[in-house]
């Protein structure tokens, strides 16, 4: 069949092999809810990519976190994984596949938990920097990146230089950091004028954008957005409400807003990301391991256009991308879906035409005597012909039956009423859907669809005629119930199936629903254990009742025998009777009464659903009445727990974050409306987590229940304290005064009785135990911000606390804000010089007292794009907080490596015997570090007794015991430890003595000043008499003059490095003046000396 009628039919039930007893078995969780299309193409991709090729044979359970209308945070996660403990008990998965951000970090923290050592792979994560915590023998996957300079490139190839551009987004986190790189990208470009429109109200941006002629928009990240009313708008709402702002030309960044009027770009497709996903996971069934599959850290974006949005706007595709464009719904003629029916009509009618002709001609030649009956015979046969095509015409054009013709598994013609009832705009339309769009998973009798399709369609071939019923879903997921008619009918030399559709969904509608009121009628005669029933007569005396009545009143079933129906509000007075009079007159109206009870029966009161109805005789005459009662106190129960879980904090009882937000809201609202001040103290406990690690977390657990009472008994009863988690805590002061300065007084003596109460010793289990906090403050309103804001507010103050010093508040100011923009925009580009590898070395050599190279010490640089040099001194810091620091120092390390074998090489002689490398306080505290040093020397094949180990005094203080395992394990295998900045620490001689330590350097503080203060000078000689007598080595760092050198000399140091020697400098500079045999540095250096003391 040619390629063009290959492009336009449909599967109309896809044929799979048989799942083998020992497929590979898949569990799947997406971020998102399943109607969301990002999802929606993870998941197809996914399953596509597992079918290509050699298809897998797999068992696949998928589940939704739904993050983005569900508050995702870890109690949500926990109860999700409590959900996927009970439901796949007996399920266990070989490998998981996750989606998005939040489905790995959910991976990350509990499904390793649930599922110990099952393989994790992942799509469409947007953190790089995630990369550090992954494991490399469990855990791999696809990263996703909007590509936002293709999509600039795009707009000027395809528009030149329009007037301006708008840039479209939520103001989520995402958005925020494309905008900081659009913004870094448009300074250093040439383009017209751009407009960020970035809200989560949608009739803000659209407002926006209707105000202005034709605008050019680029869309970049929408989540729930939401309407003026407060609504939250399906994505495909979001997109048409942009488009019929009067947006004329609309590019997109991801594939899931590709929705009619939206032009295309260079998308993140979730198709793909799926598509790879699937290929990891193959290969993994295949049996490579995970530790061979490394993540797939270059998003697979491709360029999409819609053919209609391209044929309105009249463009035409730039050549550097027209070969590798996806064209969405391409316009395909009527000649081009039906030109084999029509080549093969033709051909049919042609032969049949000749055949005739031979016929009658050599019946001619035979019997001239049957010319007429011939001639007469050959009329009839054109003239069915004729009534054949004409029937099979109005056949495919009658609009009211759906009709197709099924060959092989596959629609060669449907008409256009089959994609009517499917909801699709055409038989073209509905031919280009893919198969399993069509119909679920399973049909309503459990049968697996294409088990079933097949079963039917064999039935259909052998018989000749087959009829049965079927569930496909809609365009727009709507499941739809049809009859189908199969009829095998001969079709292009071989045979194909003709089908009716009839939809039945309305006719089984009404047959379930009418089973189902059979169904609860037999529930109720058949007297459920669950629900009492009673029945009266008009007198309303009981002359039935069943034993679930009595217990439910909590009587014995004798007391209910010929009683009056009174006798269950006997004692509650009249008005109680005449209540139940009323209801039994509504019930006689309108055929049934529902209402509820609430009765103390054996001293609890007990809560009661119930509903009375007549019981009338085909006379519609009243004969009495039924009473149905069903005791749901149990249920209310649970109800009143569950909303006080979801609103309060399990430990301490307090509200939790959405019930403070729902409060702030409210406070916020009434101190506009009273023309007041409100604030919100964060408040974070100072060295909480020493508690937990010291003595566990069921001490740290009531120490948190009893700083929760204590800041209750300090604040007014209209006031709020809430705990967000951990040891978070929020104080709500509502409505603190009317004018700032009063405001400010008073939350300031709340804050000072807070800091005095929790630090009050406690004690616990027998440990006397002493805590301080840190206060961010935030007072509100000063101008349009959210809860949300004022929450992040006095987050931001609280740290600024913590740097101050603990135990001590600070108020939120504007500086403070910049400061984390700052330091965000720092963080960013921390991550692009990690990937585009702008780090760099410098190495500062270190001399003997003859002035020989005994070594050197390596320095980090960060060498930006436009060659500025960065200290480190500015970043490492920041690296450290954000875990940036790892790959940063391996770098660092394996490269000095690297070269010092590379020197040893080449200059024999003169190569560097050792060299020092800077070990970051959270690189050493890491469960692997050994190892990783280990590794990392393994791989450069160098000498283990080359490499120094430079660490701070600070860092030997965290766990004694734990470092000096890690500090032998590493001397065992031959390297070295340093102590580096000596004496500005916490200088103890018991470490010195317990811990493998070669050498001490003493810090530069002391160097400096040595000539001009005695005290340095008597630290800096104790230093070296203290070392000499341990057997360590001495390093003077800070070395700038003749005269330090001579002193340090005469004090018994024996190596030296400094600006006196050189500056840190880079590898090639560093070879040229110490290394090259040319060079004879250590004469060279005694020149100098001479020169010095002649002058």
């Amino acid at each position: 069949m040619p390629g063009s009628i290959l492009a336009t039919t449909l599967l109309f039930f896809c044929p799979i092999l048989a799942i083998a007893a020992d497929a590979s078995r898949i569990l799947i969780i997406h971020s998102y809810s399943q109607e969301y299309p990002w999802t929606k193409g993870q998941h197809e991709g996914f399953i596509d990519g597992l079918q290509q090729e050699q298809p897998a044979q797999t068992i696949i359970k998928t589940e939704y976190l739904d993050s983005k209308r569900t508050d995702y945070n870890n109690s949500y996660a926990d109860w999700f994984e409590q959900y996927l403990q009970i439901k796949y008990q007996d399920f266990r998965p070989d490998v998981i596949y996750v989606t998005d951000d939040n489905g790995l970090n959910f991976g990350l923290t509990h499904l390793v938990n649930l599922f110990p050592e099952t393989p994790l792979v992942f799509s469409g994560v947007n953190d790089y920097s995630i990369q550090e915590k992954l494991d490399p023998a469990l855990q791999t996957g696809v990263f996703e990146k909007k590509e936002i300079g293709s999509n600039l490139e795009l707009v000027q190839q395809l528009f030149g230089q329009p007037d301006q551009v708008f840039i479209v987004g939520d103001n989520s986190n995402t958005y925020q950091a494309i905008e900081r790189e659009l913004r870094k990208k448009l300074s250093t470009a040439q383009f017209p004028k751009t407009i960020f429109l970035a809200d989560n109200n949608i009739d803000n941006i659209t407002k926006h954008l209707s105000s202005v002629e034709k605008p050019l928009v680029l869309l970049t990240t929408l989540g729930a957005m939401r309407d003026n009313s407060g609504s939250t708008l399906k994505l495909n709402d979001t997109i048409k409400k942009i488009v019929t702002s009067g947006s004329e030309i609309v590019i997109s960044m991801e594939d899931a807003y590709l929705f009619d009027g939206v032009l295309g770009g260079y998308v993140t497709s979730g198709k793909a990301q799926g598509m790879s996903a699937a290929s990891l996971v193959k290969a993994f069934i295949n049996g490579v391991k995970i530790t061979e599959l490394p993540p797939i850290t270059k998003s697979p974006n491709e360029y999409i256009f819609s053919d209609p949005t391209l044929q309105a706007l009249n463009l035409k595709l730039p050549a550097t991308i027209a070969n590798k464009v996806t064209i969405l719904n391409p316009r395909t003629g009527f000649y081009g879906r039906y030109k084999q029916v029509i080549i093969s009509t033709i051909v049919i009618l042609f032969l049949s035409l000749i055949a005739s002709l031979i016929l009658y001609t050599w019946l001619t030649s035979k019997k001239n005597k049957k010319l007429q009956q011939q001639s007469e015979l050959l009329r009839l046969k054109k003239e069915q012909l004729s009534q054949s095509e004409e029937k099979y015409r109005l056949l495919f054009e009658r609009p009211e039956e759906p009709m197709l013709v099924i060959r092989k598994n596959t629609f060669v013609i449907a008409n256009d009423s089959a994609a009517r009832l499917l909801g699709y705009e055409s038989s073209l339309a509905l031919q280009q859907i893919h198969p399993s769009v069509l119909s679920p998973d399973k049909q309503p009798d459990g049968q697996p669809s294409i088990d079933k399709a097949n079963d039917m369609m064999e039935q259909a071939y052998k018989t000749g005629y087959h009829r049965f019923e079927w569930q496909h879903l809609k365009k727009d997921g709507t499941p739809l119930l049809i009859e189908v008619s199969l009829t095998r009918i001969p079709f292009e030399n071989d045979f194909a199936l003709f089908c009716i559709w009839r939809d039945i969904t309305e006719w089984r509608n009404a047959e379930n629903g009418l089973r189902e009121k059979t169904t609860y009628l037999n529930s109720v005669l058949s007297a459920s254990v669950n629900i009492g029933l009673i029945a009266t007569d008009t007198s309303l005396k009981i002359n039935y009742f069943n034993e679930s009545a009595a217990r439910i009143f909590g009587m014995e079933p004798n007391q209910l025998k010929d009683q009056s129906i009174h006798i269950f509000h006997a004692g509650h007075g009249s008005e109680s009777k005449n209540r139940f009079k009323a209801a039994m007159q509504i019930a006689q109206e309108k055929g049934e009464y529902r209402f509820q009870l609430n009765l103390p029966i054996k001293d609890e009161t007990r809560y009661l659903d119930a509903r009375i109805s007549p019981i009338r005789d085909d006379n519609q005459e009243l004969q009495g009445y039924i009473l149905m009662i069903e005791d749901v106190t149990r249920q209310r129960e649970a109800e009143r727990l569950i909303k006080f879980q979801a609103s309060y904090d399990h430990l301490t009882n307090l509200p939790n974050r959405l019930t403070l937000l729902t409060r702030l809201q409210q406070t916020i609202s009434r101190c506009k409306r009273h023309n007041h001040l409100g604030a919100i103290l964060f408040i974070d406990l100072d060295n909480f987590k020493q508690v937990n690690d010291t003595l566990g977390h069921s001490v740290g657990d009531s120490l948190l229940q009893e700083v929760a009472q204590r800041m209750l008994k300090d604040v007014r009863d209209e006031d709020t304290v809430a705990r967000l988690g951990g040891d978070e805590f929020v104080v709500l002061l509502s409505e603190s005064g009317n004018t700032l300065e009063k405001a400010i007084a008073d939350i300031k003596q709340v804050a000072d009785k807070l800091n005095e109460t929790i630090a009050q010793p406690y004690l616990i289990d027998g440990h006397e135990i002493r805590t301080t906090t840190s206060i961010g403050i935030s007072v509100f309103p000063t101008s349009d911000e959210t809860a949300d804001d004022i929450l992040r507010q006095a987050d931001t103050a609280m740290y600024q606390a913590k740097e101050a010093g603990r135990n001590t508040f600070r108020f939120f100011s504007l500086s403070m804000q910049k400061n984390i923009e700052a330091r965000m925009y720092l963080l960013d580009e921390l991550h692009h010089a990690i990937e585009e590898n702008q780090f760099k070395v410098y190495f500062q050599p270190q001399f003997d007292s003859s002035m020989q190279l005994v070594g050197m010490e390596s320095l980090v640089r960060w060498k930006k794009a436009d060659d500025k040099i960065i200290q480190p001194g500015d970043f490492i810091h920041l690296a450290e907080e954000s875990g940036l620091i790892q790959p940063i120092n391996n770098f660092v390390l394996r490269h000095s490596l690297l070269k010092q074998l590379a020197w040893k090489k080449t200059y024999a002689e003169k190569a560097v015997q050792r060299i020092s490398v800077n070990v970051s306080a959270v690189q050493f505290n890491q469960d692997n570090f050994v190892q990783n040093i280990l590794d990392i020397i393994s791989q450069t094949g160098t000498d283990p007794s080359v490499l120094t180990l430079e660490i701070t005094e600070s860092m030997l203080l965290h766990d004694i015991n734990a470092t000096a395992l890690k500090m032998k394990e590493l001397k065992t295998s031959g390297v070295r430890f340093s102590i580096d900045d000596f004496g500005t620490g916490y200088s103890s001689l018991a470490y010195l003595k317990r811990l493998p330590i070669s050498e001490i350097k003493i810090d530069r503080s002391f160097i400096h000043d040595m000539l001009d203060d005695p005290n340095d000078a008597a630290v800096v000689e104790t230093i070296i008499k203290l070392a000499t007598q341990l057997g360590m080595e001495t390093v003077a760092e800070g070395v700038e003059n003749k005269d330090v050198l001579d002193q340090l000399i005469d004090f018994g140091c024996q190596a030296f490095q400094g600006f006196y020697f050189s500056q840190p400098v880079a590898a090639k500079e560093f070879e040229e003046r110490f290394l090259n045999e040319s060079t004879n540095w250590s004469a060279n250096q005694s020149t100098r000396f001479w020169n010095e003391l002649k002058t």
